[in-house]
């Protein structure tokens, strides 16, 4: 059996590329305006404003849509992975050994949920609400695992996706099932 994979809502990888686009134009654009068309001192200021510019994106916003546009959950038959950019980290059933679930904030507003498989051994799998099919993929583990990973159905995070869960949350979470009805049921 292939592995299913879980990934980010696509418009989500989508605004993620283009955002690592927009940091490498504007880094490039600072280096021509520097090196190749630096006359005068206004060309030093603009593209020390540029420079300014690509580092606070760079430094508030590249970990982010690096992590979205690159990141991936998969379950196997017999383990889970998580991947993304910078890692790929792999756990086999034998060694998960509990589930972990945890709610995000944004402001002080509840935005969705992280989740973790756990094991002594090895680093957590993580992942949140914000990726698409997140009940899916505890459903999966949980058929194998049913004494150590719980039932989606009883998450706090499924309860409220379902009735409580604010309409600013909506834009930072997926719903859980991948079908078109928990789509439109997503608030809006």
């Amino acid at each position: 059996m292939t592995p299913k994979t879980y990934r980010f809502r696509l418009h989500t990888r989508i605004t993620s590329v283009v955002a690592i686009i927009l940091f490498v134009v504007m880094f490039v654009m600072s280096f021509w305006i520097f090196i190749l068309r630096a006359k005068d001192w206004t060309s030093y200021l603009w593209g020390a404003g540029l420079l300014y510019c690509w580092w606070w994106a760079l430094r508030r916003h590249a970990w982010q849509a690096l992590h979205s546009a690159t990141y991936s959950l998969e379950v196997g038959t017999d383990w889970v992975a998580m991947r993304d950019m910078f890692s790929f980290r792999i756990m086999p059933f034998a060694q998960l050994g509990g589930f972990a679930e945890e709610p995000m904030t944004h402001e002080g507003k509840l935005s969705g949920y992280r989740f973790g498989f756990l094991s002594t051994d090895i680093e957590p799998i993580t992942f949140s609400t914000q990726i698409v099919g997140w009940a899916d993929a505890i459903m999966a583990v949980h058929r194998v695992l049913r004494d150590r990973v719980p039932d989606p159905r009883t998450l706090q995070a499924h309860i409220l996706t379902k009735v409580e869960l604010p309409p600013e949350a909506g834009l930072a979470t997926a719903p859980a099932h991948d079908t078109p009805r928990e789509w439109q049921a997503l608030p809006r």
